[in-house]
């Protein structure tokens, strides 16, 4: 079939596909039309396509070959087919073509079209494929040749060769690509980072704060004649949970505050209304002689209560006070940070238990505890 009119897509499909016996298909110079993306393997026993001197793009020519097993001789030559890839010929039109022409086309010898050079250079040494005048009988009548860049204009197309390593640095959305992986990667790595350590950063943030502070404005150093003496408002700061406040009602107040006279520091009693937590911790642990430490499955799920134990860890280590250690019940260590496990393994700790035995054994090392004022039990961590 031979035509020379004006036809669009939609017109080249409604005449065609009807022709299910058509072996031969000649289209030359339809000058707003092109292949229709889902007619030719609707056509079985089409065999040979001309398609030339039209408008014929890559990514065109590539849809309309999708799923053809049928064609063993196509030419394309005289359109505009700059770039030729896997996905302009496809694998199933690969295995059938025994004649290709795709000579007089505007080629862009950049990286995109070395797999098509190394393609015609592997299917003339094995006689798989003829392709109609590649390589030409010499260079200057050669019909494959560079349109763009600048660089290779007119050159044949056989001499075109870019490295591997050329492509990569040349190629601005590899390098766009790997830049902005780079970057989102560092972006990532870094919430992660902030995520994870965030109550160890809020720690230093609320030291460095407080460190600001006059020596005269913080409890534990008021200057009296040029020397520091040691004055705390509370004998020990209580850090629990709000789930075990039953317990230290029950429990620990009485033995500590009643029967020993010593003042604790418990949140949900001795704290300023609307205070920020940790503005109380900081401030109250700094006005407490030692710390009394409650570690609790509940106290371990609450994930804020990290910020405390860094604070506990700074008092310890830093400002030299006794931490008493009790854990209540049997805690899961899978909930335990490994500064928490560190100080059980390297120290001393007391346990309740729910039973009347290990309630007297827990009661004699408290009052044992509460009279030491040595920091055996961080001095190691």
């Amino acid at each position: 079939m031979n035509t020379n009119v004006d036809m669009y897509e939609e017109d080249v499909y409604q005449l065609l596909l009807p022709l299910k016996s058509l072996t031969k298909l000649t289209l030359h110079s339809i000058s707003k039309g092109s292949l229709p993306p889902d007619l030719l393997w609707r056509l079985p026993n089409l065999k040979t396509l001309v398609f030339t001197g039209n408008n014929l793009v890559s990514s065109t020519l590539g849809r309309a070959l999708a799923n053809v097993t049928t064609l063993t001789s196509l030419e394309v030559n005289s359109n505009r087919i700059t770039v030729v890839n896997e996905n302009t010929l496809p694998w199933e039109f690969r295995r059938t073509v025994k004649w290709l022409d795709m000579s007089k086309n505007p080629f862009s010898c950049t990286c995109d079209l070395m797999w098509f050079r190394s393609w015609l250079e592997a299917v003339q040494k094995n006689k798989s494929v003829t392709v109609k005048a590649y390589p030409g009988y010499n260079k200057k009548f050669s019909t494959y040749r560079c349109h763009s860049p600048v660089s290779w204009k007119n050159k044949d197309l056989r001499v075109f060769f870019a490295s591997e390593d050329l492509c990569t640095v040349q190629n601005p959305y590899v390098v766009v690509g790997v830049a902005g992986g780079c970057v989102l990667m560092g972006l990532v790595v870094l919430v992660l980072a902030v995520y994870r350590y965030r109550w160890h950063l809020r720690f230093y943030l609320y030291r460095l704060r407080r460190s600001r502070q006059l020596p005269s404005q913080v409890p534990g150093g008021l200057l009296t004649g040029g020397e520091a003496v040691e004055f705390f408002p509370f004998d020990a700061y209580l850090a629990h949970s709000a789930q075990d406040l039953d317990w230290i009602h029950d429990e620990l107040l009485p033995l500590v505050e009643v029967e020993h006279g010593l003042r604790l520091f418990v949140e949900e009693r001795d704290s300023i209304p609307g205070s920020l937590i940790v503005d109380n911790i900081t401030k109250y642990m700094d006005e407490s002689a030692r710390v009394l430490l409650v570690i609790s499955d509940s106290y371990n799920r609450e994930g804020w209560r990290q910020c405390e134990f860094e604070h506990i860890l700074y008092a310890a280590i830093e400002q030299h006070k006794d931490v008493i250690v009790v854990l209540l019940g049997n805690v899961e260590a899978g909930r335990m940070t490994r500064d928490m496990r560190r100080m059980l393994t390297r120290g001393t700790f007391l346990q309740w238990v729910a039973s009347e035995e290990a309630g007297r054994a827990f009661r004699d090392g408290l009052k044992v505890a509460l009279r030491t004022q040595d920091n055996h039990l961080l001095s190691s961590c």
